[in-house]
């Protein structure tokens, strides 16, 4: 068919519209079992070729994958080499200019069940030159080029990634010279809910509050316009647990005042606290104020409906709503609040002392309503963030009050729970059903015990005993888990969800792979043994190209790295008006539950 278009026009598609039987067809055009299909169709502008589609280069998966950051000079460096060879390959590790520095023989291993793919490992940790290389066997497999090192490419991805939650925060706006990579001026905004008005729902089975709140500030979540306090609670403790780390073990000057880019950089706090306290502060907002549920806290707020891909916070007018308060976000603020409070001590301390009051008061009311639980299903508009279970939250706030006042009845009530000073290795609360970690924002117990890791004093020589080994074997368990996974991932498969039992990478398995590591970097803090530095470094390398899909997963940091998460307002594949993401913006990972729209509008399928 050739037409001569009567407008000018960004984008032309194909639209067909097949009668069945209706209004305007009273037989039924196409009986049942009729098949229509297309094939190789096109729009080709005859008179010139301006506007002809960019065919992209289509990607090859290298033959060696590696971590395609940087290895550390003095640490472990391992690749994998994709071969049907059952017999040990010789490799050569050579710099920029093609010259041999180092040579060995890979590792049989054979095929690795979660890729599909058959590998041999390759391992140069001897080689402790710096520099620019690539990996090549003796038949010609190639890995592409990568940094020997140390630490700047490291830290330059620490930053960027902890910009995430400026440019995430809500209320204000996002300016571009406290962005920190990418196009600073496009992907500042205007703020976003700068009055969040939001309408408390009385929808999970008991009333007792009704109207609406004011829930301004805090953080988006990650990629849609919702709040919520079990999730946005597990990322402020989890940015509080890395700044007393820093103060524990000596660093904390890495965190300080003028380090990061934010609003807050020349107020004498340190940025990393001054970043927490944005979300901190707006966990009070979401408290119960009086009534029956004082000292409660609400679950979560987000629009009426979910939001579209490629619209900015600002032009989001959609009615915003509070669900009701439940007991697993109550004593999430109350751990959040009672490790605020000891970090904040001496430096505001009526901050401090505002932050241990709420606590305290918040863990008295879970305790008078323990079973106000939300719902594994409740996803209209946002995230459903479900949790039927509750005892880890308990143990959690009680070992966080615990540490932070010394009062030995929070002690006891930690000696009662299960989780007592345990590290798990499997999940099972939460959306999980037998996860492959230790923790995420549905399993909190750890969260307790990380805490009393990091404060031996005030704990008895046998707790602190328990605690050392107790991670120690976790860790040992996932440093095995890599040794027999074909990439070296600390991660594994799992029961997909907890209304879906097929078995495979879940939701977020990024997430564990990071969270598993951080265990075992635990373990290396309280032991001081190397082999679990290693372990965590090769959860990091799976994470930035050791992987099978030969991706780096956090934008902006590799050869081929992530480039449009699943975003709203960093939307530009779907909007070229919108910006790319900024640097330092870690994908959810492998899924094998196709939960994705976008992978459930290609047409893929499970399996």
């Amino acid at each position: 068919l050739t037409f001569t278009a009567n407008q000018n026009m960004e984008v032309a598609e194909w639209a067909f519209h097949l009668g069945g039987s209706g209004q305007y067809t009273p037989q039924d055009c196409f009986p049942e079992g009729t098949v229509i299909s297309f094939d190789n169709m096109s729009l080709v502008d005859l008179t010139s070729d301006e506007n002809d589609y960019p065919e992209q280069e289509v990607w090859q998966r290298a033959d060696i994958l590696t971590n395609q950051l940087g290895y550390f000079s003095g640490r472990a460096k391992r690749a994998t080499l994709l071969t049907d060879s059952d017999k040990e390959t010789e490799f050569q590790l050579k710099d920029a200019s093609g010259s041999s520095v180092y040579s060995g023989k890979t590792k049989i291993f054979g095929f690795d069940e979660d890729s599909g793919d058959n590998v041999q490992v390759i391992d140069f940790t001897d080689f402790t030159g710096e520099g620019t290389f690539y990996l090549e066997t003796s038949d010609g497999a190639q890995s592409r080029e990568f940094n020997i090192g140390g630490s700047s490419e490291y830290s330059s991805m620490l930053y960027d990634s902890l910009n995430y939650f400026y440019q995430n925060r809500s209320g204000i706006p996002i300016e571009s010279q406290f962005i920190s990579s990418g196009d600073t001026s496009a992907l500042a905004r205007a703020a976003g809910h700068p009055t969040d008005m939001a309408e408390i729902e009385q929808t999970w089975g008991y009333s007792g509050t009704s109207g609406s709140i004011d829930v301004t500030g805090g953080w988006y979540d990650a990629g849609d316009h919702g709040k919520y306090v079990v999730n946005g609670g597990f990322s402020l403790w989890m940015m509080q647990n890395q700044y007393e780390t820093a103060v524990k073990y000596g660093f904390e000057d890495v965190y300080a005042d003028g380090t990061m880019l934010i609003p807050e950089c020349s107020n004498s706090y340190p940025d990393l606290l001054d970043e927490a306290r944005w979300e901190m502060e707006w966990m009070f907002s979401m408290i119960v104020d009086s009534g029956e549920y004082e000292g409660m806290v609400y679950h979560k707020a987000h629009d009426e409906k979910w939001t579209a891909l490629g619209i900015a916070p600002a032009d989001d007018d959609m009615k915003r709503i509070v669900k009701p308060p439940t007991t697993a976000a109550t004593l999430n603020f109350a751990a959040c609040a009672a490790q605020a409070s000891r970090l904040w001590k001496g430096i505001d301390d009526d901050f401090s002392k505002k932050c241990l009051e709420a606590a305290e008061r918040s863990y008295e009311a879970a305790k008078a309503h323990p079973d106000m639980l939300a719902p594994l299903d409740e996803s209209i508009g946002g995230g459903a963030y479900g949790d039927t279970d509750v005892e880890d939250e308990f143990y959690w706030a009680a070992m966080e009050l615990f540490i932070t006042t010394g009062n030995e009845d929070y002690y006891d009530e930690t000696t009662d729970s299960q989780f007592f000073l345990d590290v798990p290795t499997t999940l099972g609360g939460g959306e999980s059903v037998d996860t492959v970690g230790s923790f995420d924002w549905g399993n909190t117990a750890l969260l307790g015990t990380f805490s009393a890791a990091l404060n031996p004093d005030s704990f008895d020589k046998g707790d602190v005993e328990i605690i050392g080994d107790a991670f120690a074997k976790a860790a040992d368990h996932y440093i095995e888990m890599e040794e027999n996974q074909g990439y070296g991932v600390p991660y594994g498969q799992s029961t997909l969800s907890y209304n879906d039992s097929d078995k495979g990478y879940i939701w977020g398995s990024n997430s564990f792979v990071a969270d598993n590591s951080i265990v075992m970097a635990y373990s290396y803090l309280l032991s001081g043994d190397e082999k679990y530095l290693d372990g965590a470094i090769g959860g990091m390398d799976y994470l930035l190209g050791r992987n099978a899909m030969d991706y780096s997963y956090v934008t902006g940091y590799g050869t081929h790295t992530t480039e449009n998460p699943h975003y709203r307002y960093w939307a530009n594949q779907v909007d070229a008006a919108f910006p790319k993401a900024p640097c330092g913006v870690m994908a959810g990972g492998p899924n094998s539950g196709m939960q994705d729209p976008w992978v459930q509008g290609s047409g893929w399928k499970k399996g």
